[in-house]
């Protein structure tokens, strides 16, 4: 991979998968990288193993980074935790929410980019942009299934949203069927996270159908979002 490198590749796409084996089943941890070179393609596999430290290095820097795309076993993801710390709510209930968080372009605050995706078994949720509303906030997701024989609607459930002060937020999902397994998901997040935090943390505990538990794919799927100041 050097050597490309060295001849003027550049790594277009990083992947992460926490197993490695034929269909997922196996294997050791292992990145996987494009590389491109003008309409040239080079790929390559790096596993983790005990015979270089670069491997093992390649690999932990891949795993902690949040923009590279992962593919996780149910076990493995249901072991991860955010940085957040315990939780703790912290806001008044609110029984008109999500009604009472207004959305409108006159109260819009920011936008951050988010651009993670986490696959566990067929399922992808990736996490496309959070908007920073005056009074709460909005998460753009896009939930895919890859397996064609599921007849079961798509749907995020369990929804948690915590900061890095430990606070939980009121969340709603509102979902819009996209077509061919995929789904439009909006998480809906109140009140606005305060000018403190520097990390809001999204999971989603499971996907699937609320009223087939077959059906179902357990989580969790886990963004960590820096948000930076608002404006």
């Amino acid at each position: 991979m050097i050597e490309l490198i060295v001849d003027g590749y550049t790594v277009e796409h990083l992947s992460y998968a926490d197993r490695s084996g034929a269909g997922g089943s196996a294997g050791p941890p292992a990145a996987f990288i494009a590389l491109a070179r003008g309409a040239e393609r080079e790929f390559r596999y790096v596993p983790e193993d005990d015979r270089g430290y670069s491997h093992r290095a390649l690999v932990a820097l891949l795993r902690e980074r949040p923009h590279i795309w992962k593919h996780r076993s149910p076990e493995s993801a249901a072991s991860s935790v955010s940085d957040a710390g315990p939780a703790t709510e912290w806001n008044e209930p609110d029984e008109l929410f999500p009604d009472s968080l207004p959305l409108d372009a006159t109260r819009l605050r920011g936008v951050v980019a988010v651009n993670q995706s986490q696959a566990i078994e067929a399922i992808t949720v990736s996490a496309t942009s959070l908007e920073r509303f005056e009074d709460g906030a909005r998460l753009r997701l896009l939930v895919q299934d890859d397996d064609l024989d599921r007849r079961s609607e798509l749907c995020a459930m369990d929804v948690v949203a915590v900061d890095d002060r430990g606070r939980m937020y009121r969340v709603a999902t509102n979902q819009t069927a996209r077509g061919m397994g995929a789904v439009d998901a909006e998480i809906l997040v109140g009140p606005a996270p305060p000018r403190d935090v520097g990390r809001l943390t999204v999971a989603v505990g499971a996907v699937g159908d609320v009223d087939d538990a077959a059906a179902t794919v357990s989580g969790p799927w886990i963004f960590p979002i820096e948000l930076g100041p608002p404006a």
